[in-house]
C-alpha cells in the first residue's frame, strides 16, 4: 500500500482512518494509470462527492468504503464502472435498498453489506449480478431466508451474527 506523495505508479492507495482528505489528491487519482485499489474505510472525510471523484479511476477494481457516511448517491456514481470487482460497504448505514439498484451493472465478485440496513427488497436488485461470488450480509437483521432465496445458486453467503 502507498500513502499520498508516493510513486505515481502505485497500484493501491491506503487512506484508511484519515480525518482529512486533500481534494486535489482525490481529483488526481484518476490520473494514476495502474491504480486498482483504494481504501477509504474509517475515513471521516469520505462523502458522496469523494466517491464521485474516486469512481473516475479507470482501473479501479477494489474499493473499501466501510464505516463511512456515504449514501445511495455514492452507489449511483459507481454504477457505470466496468471494472469494479470488490466493494466493501460494512457499516455504511445510510445505504438503502434503493441504492442497491445502482450495483446491477457492475462486474462485482465480492460485495460486503455487513451491518447495513438492507432488506429482502434490496436483495432483489442483486439477483442479476451473475459474476458475484461472495456476499457478506452479516448482522443485517432485516434479511430473511425468503429474501436470500432470490439470490443466484452457488453464491457464497456470509451470514454470521
Amino acid at each position: 500500500m502507498t500513502r499520498p506523495g508516493d510513486d505515481l505508479l502505485a497500484e493501491a492507495l491506503e487512506l484508511s482512518g484519515s480525518f482529512e482528505l486533500d481534494p486535489e489528491l482525490i481529483e488526481r487519482l484518476r490520473q494514476l494509470p495502474i491504480l486498482r485499489t483504494v481504501r477509504l474505510d474509517r475515513c471521516l472525510a469520505v462523502d458522496d462527492s469523494v466517491v464521485e471523484m474516486v469512481a473516475k479511476v479507470p482501473q479501479l477494481r477494489d474499493l473499501d468504503l466501510a464505516y463511512t457516511s456515504i449514501t445511495d448517491e455514492s452507489l449511483r456514481h459507481l454504477a457505470g464502472h466496468g471494472r469494479l470487482k470488490r466493494l466493501r460497504l460494512t457499516w455504511c448505514t445510510q445505504i438503502t435498498d434503493a441504492g442497491l439498484v445502482h450495483l446491477q451493472r457492475l462486474p462485482l465478485r465480492r460485495l460486503d453489506l455487513a451491518f447495513t440496513n438492507v432488506t429482502d427488497a434490496g436483495l432483489e436488485h442483486l439477483r442479476v449480478l451473475r459474476s458475484l461470488e461472495e456476499l457478506n450480509l452479516s448482522s443485517c437483521p432485516r434479511i430473511t431466508p425468503a429474501g436470500l432465496s432470490c439470490l443466484p445458486a452457488g453464491l457464497k453467503l456470509i451470514l454470521a451474527e
